[in-house]
C-alpha cells in the first residue's frame, strides 16, 4: 500500500514539474531548474538501468539504488 503511495506522489510530483517547466527558454532565470530536472532524471534513468542489468550481489547495484532513491526523495521534497 505504502509504495503505491509513494508511485502516485511521485507520478504527479513529476508531472507538475514538467508541465511547469514546458515554455521555459534558456533566457529566462527558470532555466537552471530545467537543466537540473532533466540532469536528475537522466541520473536516476542510469542508475536505474545498472539495478537492472547487474547481478544482486554487486557493490554498484547498492550504490546506483542509493543514487536512485536519493534523487527521486530529492525530486519529491523539492516540489511538496
Amino acid at each position: 500500500m505504502t509504495a503505491v503511495v509513494v508511485a502516485i506522489a511521485t507520478l504527479d510530483a513529476i508531472s507538475q514539474i514538467l508541465f511547469g517547466l514546458l515554455g521555459v527558454t534558456p533566457e529566462e532565470l527558470a532555466w537552471i531548474y530545467t537543466l537540473t530536472f532533466f540532469f536528475t532524471l537522466a541520473i536516476v534513468t542510469v542508475a536505474s538501468a545498472v539495478m537492472g542489468i547487474t547481478g544482486s550481489k554487486l557493490v554498484i547495484k547498492r550504490i546506483a539504488s542509493t543514487v536512485s532513491g536519493a534523487l527521486s526523495g530529492a525530486l519529491l521534497a523539492f516540489i511538496y
